[in-house]
């Protein structure tokens, strides 16, 4: 898949590391299976707000290398 970091940035969506035990897990699955790519991989978070709180939504995108 094309780099799009840029993309979800034009939407509000910033570089974050992985915080929860479940995202840390994906990872970890990935480099167990030798499904790690040669290409670093981003996740990417963006704040919704709703009447109780913000909410996190988050993409996991590969970063082009150099970049």
């Amino acid at each position: 898949m094309p780099f799009n970091a840029p993309f979800y940035e034009t939407c509000g969506f910033v570089e974050t590391e992985p915080d929860t035990e479940f995202h840390r897990g994906l990872v970890g699955a990935e480099h167990d299976h030798g499904l790690s790519t040669s290409e670093r991989r981003i996740q990417m978070t963006r704040a919704l707000h709703s009447p109780g709180g913000p909410l996190l939504l988050g993409e996991t995108v590969p970063l082009r290398a150099g970049g």
